[in-house]
């Protein structure tokens, strides 16, 4: 099982400025997560809880190096020019929160993701959480609930819950 988030991944948060994002940045590095640096075109140069703030990912990672995951918190018209930038910046994993992002906008994230072998997840996702180790998106809420609720060894109940089925499937087959 690959590992998407952990304490050593550096992260971006695209639309750091806005309510959400920074309330989330917030919440994320309560978690442990390694919030890096964020993004609001327009507003680069600013700080949000200590974090700096760039204008376009590009900048981001010329200023600071390697950048593992975006995390995009920007109205769904702005998803689409967010995540391609974020994708060409070199980022190879995009997890994209906002709902209501045009199908159209989604296949066009998806080929520049494949050009430039990167991933993505959404959009209209919650995140993704590594228990004990940093949380990206909208899951988990407060850094204590999230710790009480999300404990280590989940994902391998569901891995192994999975194994289970499929080999009941491939022998209910094989009758």
């Amino acid at each position: 099982m690959a590992i998407l988030i952990d304490e050593k991944k550096r992260v971006l948060v695209q639309g750091i400025t806005g309510r959400e994002g920074r309330a989330r940045t917030r919440l994320m590095r309560e978690y442990g997560t390694n919030v890096v640096a964020g993004v609001t075109p327009g507003k680069g140069g600013q700080t949000v809880l200590g974090v700096p703030v760039f204008n376009r990912p590009q900048e981001a990672v010329n200023a600071l190096g390697k950048i593992d995951i975006s995390v995009l918190f920007v109205p769904a018209a702005g998803v689409k020019d967010a995540a391609i930038s974020a994708i060409e910046a070199g980022i190879k994993l995009a997890v994209l929160v906002p709902d209501r992002v045009p199908v159209w906008d989604a296949m066009e994230i998806a080929a520049a993701a494949k050009a430039n072998g990167a991933m993505f997840l959404g959009p209209n996702t919650l995140g993704v959480l590594s228990p004990g180790k940093g949380v990206v998106g909208m899951i988990g809420g407060r850094a204590e609930s999230a710790r009480q609720w999300f404990k280590h060894g989940f994902e391998y109940r569901l891995l192994s819950w999975t194994s289970r089925r499929a080999h009941f499937d491939h022998c209910a087959h094989r009758r």
